[in-house]
């Protein structure tokens, strides 16, 4: 939310109203959570992906909630890819025109990878 509020863009964040303010952030905040478990034992394994470009949540954000996973004992991957916004691997999965780009595309090809490892890992 501090992010939101340096940009001039708090009164926009999802996070305001559906958490009833300000106050209850750190209620939901998945880093907190994953820090406040004992351990990682029953966590799936995370890809989490960050847009270098991305005005809408900055990386550290990213960093900072796999770091927790990791100190948690769970399993993370962070990929933080250069060139793309917030929306462009998602347009890329979705087959949106914005996401035709060759970066967006190695991103969403990344992502899938990801998913087949972790569903033959669990066959």
């Amino acid at each position: 939310y501090s992010w939101e509020l340096g940009r001039g863009v708090a009164h926009m964040s999802p996070l305001y109203p559906a958490n009833g303010g300000e106050a209850r952030f750190q209620d939901v905040s998945p880093t907190r959570l994953v820090k406040c478990r004992a351990d990682a034992k029953g966590l799936p394994p995370f890809f989490v992906g960050h847009g270098m470009e991305d005005g809408t949540v900055p990386d550290t954000s990213s960093k900072g909630f796999v770091s927790a996973l990791e100190e948690a004992g769970a399993r993370a991957e962070l990929h933080l890819w250069p060139g793309l916004s917030h929306m462009d691997v998602l347009a890329s999965l979705m087959g949106f025109p914005s996401g035709e780009s060759p970066c967006a595309k190695a991103a969403a090809t990344s992502i899938e990878s990801f998913l087949r490892r972790v569903v033959s890992d669990t066959n």
